[in-house]
């Protein structure tokens, strides 16, 4: 299921970054109550996943991104970051994606999202 953003209680909502420090085409790491996550930018909208590769730990914001497919850094597990599923092994496991919006020109994501919200 897409990880697109939702309306609703804007209180919800936190702060991730700037738009602007989002460049196209790229991933960027960040931190939202103890989480590591990370952010894209990609045809001008913005994906969040966990930022830890679901075969085993390495920072995702390390690996190469392709469209929409993120690769591992470690041993070359693919995801895709609209929807968390695995292109290809050695995971077995889908990343976490997460709710997210762009509103006067910040990224944010809707707190509390979980997989599937969308």
């Amino acid at each position: 299921m897409p990880c697109d953003p939702e309306t609703g209680d804007d209180a919800a909502w936190k702060v991730v970054m700037p738009a602007v420090d989002a460049a196209e085409g790229e991933v960027s790491a960040f931190r939202l109550n103890g989480e590591n996550l990370a952010v894209y930018r990609v045809d001008g909208a913005f994906y969040i996943t966990d930022n830890i590769c679901t075969h085993e730990w390495a920072e995702l914001s390390d690996g190469l991104l392709e469209g929409c497919v993120i690769e591992c850094p470690f041993h070359h597990a693919r995801f895709d970051i609209r929807t968390g599923a695995v292109v290809a092994g050695p995971a077995e496991q889908a990343l976490k994606c997460y709710a997210v919006r762009e509103r006067d020109g910040f990224i944010e994501i809707r707190d509390g999202s979980e997989p599937g919200d969308s």
